[in-house]
Parts: C-alpha cells; structure tokens; sequence
C-alpha cells in the first residue's frame, strides 16, 4: 500500500500545491479574457469609445467688435478634452453676437469670448464694449479731418488740434493712440461683397459696387473708446472751443507708444 509520506515519514504536499496554483491561474486567466471580451480589447472592436465633444471654430479672422454671422464660423468634432471647457458648442450659440477681442482663423470660439447683443430687452451693443471706467464719445469729421472715409472700426488713431494763438496758427497733440468703436452707427466693418459670378456681371457691377462701396463707407461722425471720464473732459473741450479744428492721425495697429511733444507754432513749421 502506496501511502502520502517519504521514507522519512513526512507527508509529501507538493502534488496538491501544484493542483492548487493551477486552478488559481486558471481563474485568473478566464477572468483576464472576460474583461478583454467585454472591453472588446482583445480583437480591437467594440468597447467604450472616447467622448466626443461639438466646437466652434472661425473660418476667418474676426476683429475686434465685429458681429459674428454664421459664414464667419463653423463646427468641429473633437474628443472631449479640458482645453474646451467653455467652447461654443453650436454656431446658433454664437451668431449675432460682438467678438470682444480678435479671433484668429481657426482658433476655438469661446462663449467668454463673445458677448450677446439683444436689441429686444433694450440693449446697446455699444455699451458692450465698455468696460468699468471707460467711456465712448463721438466728434463730427469730414473727409479731411477723417481720412477720406478710409477708417475702419478698430483702427486706432491720435486727435490733433489746430487752433489761433497770440502767435499765430499752432497745432497740438489733443489725444493719442484713441481706439474706434463705430463710424456713425456702424460697430462694425462692412464685409465685402461676393466676387461677380462670370465676366459679363463684372462689367455691370463696377459702377453699382463702387458707388454702394463708398456709401457703404462713408461716415461724418466717429464714436471713441476713451479709458477715462478725464480723457472724456478732455476731449468735450477741444471739440467746443471757439475756433479749433480736430484732425485725425491714423496709427499702425502695432503702435502703442505715446509721444512727448510740444505744442508747435505754424510759423515754426513753414519757416
């Protein structure tokens, strides 16, 4: 008779420890494969997918205080990610509403980059543009003091004053680097007009687009952005002092930097 002991008399378990391990393997590799069939990792199919998430995206560059229209964006499909918290989610989200800031063609619209404009409640759009300190103010031009209507809204210019003094003409820096929030009542820039579809619409738009082009325009009074009701004073003075004439000085849009000058004497500047 076969007995479970050596011949030292010891009983001999390394049989069942064996059976053991292999059974619990066993388990571990079937539990191991029902994940992988239930993920669907083990042929690559099926299984949870990653979120996907809705964004607007601008199709062109918009500027500053410039209305958004639907052809300005569009909607991307991306995977969710925080990065796009905040994202417009639909282009319905953000047509009508003012770009408070410029928006670079492509870059993700986001909802506190954009400010909605409901005319319904009783809204402004101007006063949208503002914020605490700020104030707008407007001053008649004409096509000389402004520029030839070539302004836009968003460009940024320096107000010169031209005025009699006890020696004569002289001429002086009233202002710098003022931003334009409208041209009359326009806050934004007009968008061109779609190119003629064939040659023969060409030569029957010319005079009808450059005629609609310069009244489209055209403008005799501009609204500025001033940082301060002091800088608001400043202005109102200048505009109704007895004899002096306001000119606009058109700046590059990457200019910032205020000058120190003098007030000048005409008789200095044709000598």
């Amino acid at each position: 008779m076969n007995l479970p002991f050596g011949s030292s008399g010891s009983y001999d378990d390394s049989g069942s420890r064996m059976r053991l391990i292999a059974v619990v393997a066993g388990v571990l590799l079937v539990a191991v494969l029902g994940y992988l069939l239930l993920s669907g990792g083990l042929f690559g199919v099926g299984g949870s997918q990653p979120t996907r998430q809705k964004i607007v995206v601008a199709n062109q560059d918009i500027p500053a205080y410039t209305a958004i229209t639907s052809g300005m964006v569009s909607v991307i499909e991306v995977d969710a990610n925080t990065y796009f918290a905040g994202a417009a989610p639909s282009v319905e989200g953000v047509e009508g509403s003012m770009a408070q800031a410029p928006i670079a063609t492509g870059q993700v619209v986001y909802t506190n980059q954009i400010s909605r404009i409901d005319l319904g409640a009783g809204g402004n759009p101007l006063f949208m543009t503002l914020t605490n300190g700020q104030r707008a103010m407007s001053m008649s031009v004409d096509k000389i003091t402004g520029i030839s209507n070539l302004l836009k809204v968003g460009n940024r210019v320096d107000i010169i004053a031209t005025y009699d003094s006890d020696a004569g003409a002289a001429v002086t820096t009233v202002m710098q680097n003022v931003t334009i929030l409208a041209l009359n009542q326009r806050l934004t820039n007009a968008t061109a007009a779609p190119p003629p579809s064939s040659d023969s619409d060409k030569s029957s738009s010319q005079s009808s687009s450059s005629s609609s082009a310069e009244s489209d325009s055209a403008y005799d009074t501009i609204t500025f952005l001033l940082p301060s009701l002091e800088e608001g004073e400043r202005l109102a003075s200048a505009m109704h002092l007895k004899g002096v004439t306001l000119s606009l000085a058109l700046r590059s849009q990457t200019d910032n930097e205020i000058v120190q000058i003098q007030t000048i004497n005409a008789t200095e500047v044709i000598r």
